[in-house]
């Protein structure tokens, strides 16, 4: 099997991070190596880790990160640890989580795929296995990313969702029915190769494309959209390059379940989207970018314009 890289960037995670990090553990597909990089977390979150896994110091390992890296780094390195043969705790300071992946990916030496994996997600046993087989048989894909489920109100052990639940919360239902038909959406984009927002908390990543797009720092609200425009404006130059969603792969991760908590995701995402399609805005039209060019952006600017209106749709109730 080619080697695969798991990196868990995080900052004041405490409630969810050792689930996350039990989910490595029973995947399907063999890790190599799993990376936690905490980003300068102050609610105890390293301590926990350490005191739940046996981390110790590892000095050793520190020259790994203090040559010259090969994607950009910030934040100073103050300790990495190691569990078993290959678990592994980066602390640091905090720069962002952009810096954090990057780190972790500079980490991960001798790996061929990255998952990046949110602290808040749980992918299933199969997860892993179902983003990372696409890249295998077909060498030209270069990214792939799940689907989101929601773990709220479910039973979770041993970094296993043993018993999910049917929410009955509003907020939470309308979320169901809005994910639902970006999945939908999702599967058509896939059939013509313009995917244009994966799901950044759970998604697998060719090191090789990572490289040639410079990582993940400095790309604003939404770094695996900006990532994701980036790979699809290369591919304007290097045609053959593949993006996939692969919506069978689910994590499992907390929802927002109040109005305010709703809608400020929603700003959020809509704000870091839109400055992403502002900043390459220059592919819309051209055919060099098929697809992707001629039909998805088009097609997006439409759906910012009635941006408020979808918002009313999928949270009033209207199937």
């Amino acid at each position: 099997h080619p080697k695969v890289g798991v990196i868990i960037p995080g900052k004041n995670e405490i409630k969810t991070i050792v689930q996350t990090v039990k989910s490595t553990f029973v995947q399907n597909y063999p890790i190599s190596k799993t990376v936690i990089v905490d980003d300068g977390s102050d609610d105890g979150m390293p301590d926990l880790l350490i005191k739940t896994f046996g981390f110790k110091d590892c000095p050793e390992e520190k020259e790994r990160l203090s040559r010259p890296q090969r994607l950009p780094a910030k934040g100073a390195i103050k300790r990495i640890l190691k569990a078993g043969n290959n678990l592994f705790l980066i602390i640091k300071e905090n720069a962002g989580k952009g810096y954090a992946m990057n780190d972790g990916i500079n980490f991960c030496s001798d790996e061929k795929f990255i998952c990046i994996l949110d602290a808040d997600t749980i992918p299933d046993p199969d997860g892993l296995m179902l983003l990372v087989y696409p890249m295998i048989e077909d060498d030209r894909v270069k990214i792939t990313s799940g689907r989101n489920q929601f773990v709220n109100g479910c039973v979770v052990e041993e970094g296993i969702v043993k018993k999910p639940v049917i929410p009955n919360n509003f907020f939470l239902v309308s979320q169901i029915r809005e994910f639902f038909r970006w999945n939908c959406s999702k599967a058509f984009f896939n059939s013509i190769n313009a995917q244009m927002v994966l799901v950044g908390n759970f998604s697998c990543y060719n090191k090789e494309i990572v490289f040639k797009l410079n990582g993940f720092a400095e790309r604003g609200l939404t770094e695996d959209c900006d990532f994701n425009m980036q790979a699809h404006e290369l591919s304007g130059n290097e045609p053959g390059i593949l993006i996939k969603s692969e919506v069978l792969a689910r994590g499992w991760t907390q929802a927002p379940y109040t109005l305010e908590g709703v809608f400020h995701q929603r700003v959020r995402w809509a704000g870091g989207i839109f400055d992403c399609y502002l900043k390459y805005r220059n592919m819309a039209l051209k055919p060099r970018y098929g697809f992707v060019g001629m039909f998805a952006i088009p097609q997006n600017w439409v759906n910012f314009i009635l941006f408020p209106c979808y918002f009313l749709i999928n949270f009033l109730g209207v199937p």
